[in-house]
């Protein structure tokens, strides 16, 4: 797991925005594959399309946070708050989000293969044509969800 400064982290995301901002054309894709970010203050961040595959987000603050086609494979989301969070076509295989609070998110279309979503709060979420492969759905909370699983 790799640690990085605040500062790091400030730099990344504007480079990021920048990359988003120009098509591509100026500044860099976000990379935080494998990174502590452990309680990490990411309220409202754009992270459209970032590589957050492997990371340590457990205990962070995603509240609506733009998470669109970002690749959070195998990433680690226990306890982190995620209401009302855009994961448009994001791909979630293998993650965990033991206890993590989805209320209200957008997860159209994401894919959650083998995904562990125990103990998970999805009231009023978005599962519209989401990938539920072998994800383990223990004890999650699925009040007043909109669920339509692919096969």
């Amino acid at each position: 797991m790799r640690n990085i400064t605040e500062e790091e982290l400030k730099e990344i995301l504007e480079q990021h925005k920048l990359w988003l901002d120009s098509n591509k054309k100026k500044g860099k894709r976000a990379n935080l594959s494998g990174v502590n970010l452990t309680d990490a203050n990411l309220y409202c961040v754009n992270l459209r399309r970032a590589d957050l595959s492997g990371a340590d987000l457990s205990g962070a603050d995603l509240r609506r946070a733009d998470l669109t086609d970002a690749n959070l494979t195998g990433a680690d989301l226990r306890r982190a708050n995620l209401t009302g969070a855009y994961l448009f076509y994001a791909n979630l295989t293998g993650a965990d989000l033991t206890r993590a609070n989805l209320t209200g998110a957008d997860l159209t279309r994401a894919n959650l293969s083998d995904a562990d979503l125990t103990h998970t709060i999805l009231s009023g979420a978005y599962l519209t044509d989401v990938y539920l492969i072998y994800a383990n759905l223990t004890c999650v909370d699925l009040t007043d969800t909109i669920l339509d699983e692919k096969e």
